[in-house]
């Protein structure tokens, strides 16, 4: 009983210590003052933000493409539907999406 109670006390000890040497050092070794470290940090953000965006525009473009190609091929180019297609086994997704 006495062994595990000094157990998590020097447990509790050792956490604290590395916690106060990790601030230190972090303090010692930081480069940037905090508004630099914003402005940074805001730049990244922004630039994130724009990445995301055009992911999506392009996403967005692909998936347009590949719905009217699978639109195309189910209805066809008389507006009946192409009963012959809809029965075909698809293998792989690259085969529905073709050239898109």
């Amino acid at each position: 009983m006495q062994g595990t109670k000094h157990h998590y006390n020097s447990l509790f000890k050792g956490f604290l210590l590395g916690g106060l040497l990790g601030a230190a050092a972090g303090t010692l070794f930081a480069l940037k003052a905090g508004n630099e470290l914003r402005s940074g940090i805001k730049g990244k953000g922004e630039k994130a933000l724009k990445d995301t965006k055009q992911f999506y525009s392009d996403a967005r473009a692909k998936a347009e493409t590949v719905y009217g190609n699978a639109r195309h091929r189910m209805i066809g180019d008389n507006g009946e539907k192409a009963e012959e297609w809809r029965f075909q086994r698809i293998d792989s997704p690259e085969e529905m999406v073709g050239e898109a």
